[in-house]
């Protein structure tokens, strides 16, 4: 087991030097299922993810990035904190773009990202949001959510855009919390305004919601683990 992960690391390295991302990229994946634990592939697996997330982000592919680097982190890497933090600070220009969501046109928008590993905790993805989630559109909020949450430990909701959301809406969000959470994961909200962080705290689910400033302390929270 142990050579066989080893030889998926060298065969990382190879394809990235060769410019196949993907390649790599599937190389580590083999790897990382198979050697994560092992501490005598730690260290070089970390470095491996790492220079991968690096060229990864070079490429414009920032979502694989962030789950290699996240991937290099949990395995010890110092580089790879640094590299998060300059993802993280990019977000704006990477974020998915939301888009109309249900009949009720420009209320609501949404874009979800593909999943990315969160190291240690499993998976993870983005949502963005942006406009208002009303009583009128509160079951394609809800089915926005379920979709989005498909297949992940946890979701990390970009609420920087969102200007209002009825309690119906934030019942919806705990919901899908309550269900992440008993799988061990979780909902992490970030980026909201003064209005929704008053209401939060009115209404007491903060313990299920992890609302945090930054989409670095979104995934820091997640990357801890159970929600």
């Amino acid at each position: 087991m142990r050579a066989s992960a080893a030889e998926a690391v060298a065969a990382s390295r190879v394809a990235r030097k060769a410019g196949r991302l993907g390649v790599a990229l599937r190389a580590l994946d083999h790897a990382w299922a198979r050697g994560a634990q092992d501490e005598a592939l730690r260290a070089g697996l970390g470095r491996e993810a790492h220079a991968l997330g690096a060229a990864l982000v070079d490429q414009g592919a920032c979502v694989a990035a962030l789950g290699l680097l996240l991937r290099a982190r949990s395995l010890g890497e110092a580089r790879a904190q640094p590299a998060l933090a300059a993802l993280a600070r990019d977000y704006p220009r990477w974020r998915p773009a939301p888009e109309s969501v249900g009949a009720v046109r420009d209320s609501l928008k949404a874009a979800a990202s593909g999943t990315f590993s969160l190291g240690q905790a499993g998976d993870g993805r983005l949502l963005t949001l942006e406009g208002q989630i009303t009583g009128e559109n509160k079951h394609d909020f809800s089915r926005v959510l379920e979709v989005s949450a498909e297949g992940v430990d946890w979701l990390l909701v970009d609420m920087h855009a969102l200007t209002y959301v009825g309690s119906t809406g934030m019942a919806a969000v705990v919901k899908e919390a309550e269900g992440l959470s008993s799988r061990g994961g979780g909902i992490s909200l970030f980026s909201l305004s003064s209005s929704l962080k008053i209401l939060v705290e009115m209404l007491g689910v903060a313990q299920f919601l992890n609302p945090k400033v930054s989409l670095l302390d979104a995934i820091d929270r997640a990357s801890k683990g159970r929600g």
